[in-house]
């Protein structure tokens, strides 16, 4: 018997309700960056995290989006919970495509950059481990000859939980 559980994650305005079955865990994720590229004139960038599962057919899937930290180039965002299924359809070597952006009340979000990554290498950051991305951005790094990154993303912690199936 396959038996059917509900995970809701809260996100900016709206919920995300993710369905998964009985023998299916799913993961807690606590990002945070540093030293991100101020994209606002008068004060500091609002960042959020999007991470999307990239499909066999190599359409990308938005699986979570962070919460919006206010005036921080330094954000640590709230830990949350993404079943394995939504975030690579429990292939750990499904690759996953991040991006960073600045909040804008208008709607028009300003892109910061992006990085690629595997739940196989998120899995690094199990325990004491921490795992660094650089945060890129292709435009700027085809045309500034100097150019490193627009910030590093950390993956401070990675848990995996098995979900309990009942009898």
């Amino acid at each position: 018997m396959i038996n059917w559980f509900m995970l809701f994650e809260f996100s900016g305005p709206g919920v995300i309700a993710e369905e998964i079955s009985g023998n299916n865990g799913y993961v807690e994720l606590a990002f945070c960056a540093k030293k991100l590229d101020d994209k606002d004139l008068f004060s500091k960038s609002d960042p959020f995290l999007e991470i999307y599962r990239i499909n066999d057919d190599e359409s990308e899937q938005l699986v979570y989006r962070t919460e919006v930290i206010k005036n921080n180039l330094n954000p640590v965002w709230d830990p949350f919970k993404v079943s394995l299924s939504s975030l690579c359809s429990c292939d750990e070597k499904k690759q996953l495509k991040c991006l960073i952006w600045d909040y804008d009340t208008r709607g028009k979000h300003d892109y910061i950059g992006e990085f690629y990554t595997t739940f196989e290498q998120m899995r690094k950051a199990m325990g004491e481990n921490k795992i660094h991305w650089d945060c890129v951005n292709p435009k700027y790094k085809a045309k500034k000859r100097h150019y490193k990154n627009s910030g590093t993303v950390i993956l401070k912690d990675c848990k995996a939980v098995q979900l309990p199936e009942s009898q």
